[in-house]
C-alpha cells in the first residue's frame, strides 16, 4: 500500500510538471492589422498587434516591422524592433507613422516578424497598403440653373481650387449622342430632356479629380425651378421685352373678386341686421 501511495504521488508530480512545462513552453497566437488599406498625405498609419492566450510566463519577444515598397522589395524603408512582454495588452500598437512627401505614392507592404527569447520566429505576415502621397484639389461644375427651356442660352463654367487645371469635358445630350467641350462655355438648348456633364480635372503635383453635373431642358416659356420643395414659377420675357403672365392669371383674380363681393355682401347684412335691431330695442 505504501509503494502504491509513493507511485501515485510520482505520477500526479509527472502530470504536473509535464503540464507546467506545456504552458510554459506554449506561444501566444499573434495576429496584425492596419485601420485601411489606401491612404493620402497627411494621413496616419496605425500597426497593431493582436495577442490572444497570452500568459504572463511567456517571456519577452521581439517584433521586427519592415516597410517595403512592392517595387523595390530589398529595400526597406524604414525598420523597427519592438519588444513585448507580459505588461502588453491583447491589443497593442506597434508602429504608427504620418504620410508626408518623403513617401513616394505606390504600393508598400508592412512585413512582420515576431521571435521569441531564444530567436526562433513564431510569427511571420505581410500587410500590403498604398499610399498617394498627390495633394488634392475642389473642383466644381457651375450652372446658372438647373432648369432650362428649349432654346435658351445654358452658361458652363467650373471653380477650383488652384488655377488653370487641365480639363476634359464631355457634354452627353439626352438623345445618348456626346460632344467635347471646353470649360467655361455657352450652349443653346436644342434637346428636350436631361443632359450630363462630365470633367476629369488634372493638375501637376495633385491628384486627378472627375465629376459630373445634370441638367434639364423643357419644352414651355415658363421656368420651373423648385426651392424648399416648392416650385417656383419664373414669367419669361415677350417679343416685345415685357413679361407675359401665366395663362390662369385671369382665374386667380377672378376668384379674388367674387371672394370681395361675398365679403362686402356680408359686412353690409351684419351691418343691416345691427340696425334693425337697434331699431326693435327702441
Amino acid at each position: 500500500m505504501v509503494v502504491n501511495s509513493a507511485s501515485k504521488k510520482l505520477i500526479w508530480i509527472f502530470v504536473f510538471l509535464v503540464a507546467s512545462f506545456s504552458i510554459i513552453s506554449a506561444s501566444p497566437e499573434f495576429n496584425s492589422h492596419i485601420e485601411k488599406n489606401e491612404f493620402l498625405l497627411g494621413d496616419d498609419v496605425n500597426l497593431f498587434l493582436n495577442v490572444s492566450n497570452y500568459n504572463v510566463s511567456l517571456g519577452i519577444y521581439n517584433v521586427v516591422v519592415d516597410i517595403i515598397p512592392i517595387q523595390e522589395q530589398s529595400i526597406p524603408l524604414a525598420r523597427i524592433h519592438r519588444l513585448i512582454d507580459k505588461g502588453f495588452s491583447q491589443n497593442i500598437p506597434i508602429y504608427s507613422f504620418k504620410i508626408t512627401e518623403n513617401y513616394p505614392s505606390g504600393e508598400y507592404f508592412f512585413n512582420i516578424d515576431i521571435f521569441n527569447s531564444n530567436y526562433n520566429q513564431v510569427f511571420d505576415k505581410k500587410l500590403f497598403f498604398s499610399i498617394s502621397s498627390v495633394e488634392i484639389f475642389s473642383f466644381d461644375i457651375t450652372l446658372n440653373k438647373k432648369v432650362f427651356i428649349q432654346g435658351e442660352q445654358i452658361n458652363i463654367d467650373y471653380t477650383s481650387s488652384v488655377q488653370n487645371p487641365s480639363l476634359q469635358s464631355t457634354l452627353k445630350y439626352p438623345d445618348d449622342s456626346n460632344e467635347e467641350i471646353n470649360l467655361p462655355t455657352t450652349i443653346t438648348a436644342s434637346q428636350i430632356g436631361t443632359y450630363e456633364i462630365q470633367v476629369t480635372a488634372t493638375k501637376e503635383g495633385y491628384k486627378d479629380n472627375s465629376m459630373s453635373e445634370q441638367f434639364a431642358v423643357i419644352e414651355g416659356d415658363v421656368n420651373i425651378e423648385y426651392e424648399g420643395g416648392r416650385d417656383v414659377y419664373e414669367s419669361e420675357p415677350d417679343e416685345d421685352g415685357g413679361f407675359s403672365w401665366p395663362e390662369n392669371y385671369l382665374i386667380y383674380i377672378l376668384i379674388g373678386i367674387v371672394v370681395f363681393i361675398v365679403l362686402l355682401l356680408a359686412i353690409l347684412i351684419f351691418l343691416i341686421l345691427r340696425k334693425k335691431s337697434s331699431e326693435e330695442i327702441i
